[in-house]
């Protein structure tokens, strides 16, 4: 399971999850906070925004 800015996405079977955020002129340079669970518990955390480089990969 992923959060972002209090919304949650859900992974596959093979732990992958799309997303999208919405960045405009005043909100591209404020980074967001990925948040990476493993049921109820956070394994990862990463700070996202308009320059991230796309896909996220996250690897514990």
């Amino acid at each position: 399971m992923i959060k972002i800015d209090g919304k949650t996405f859900v992974s596959d079977n093979s732990g992958k999850a799309k997303f999208s955020l919405i960045f405009n002129e005043s909100n591209y340079i404020e980074p967001k906070i990925l948040e990476v669970f493993e049921g109820e518990n956070p394994i990862s955390q990463k700070e996202i925004d308009f320059f991230t480089e796309t896909p996220i990969i996250i690897k514990d």
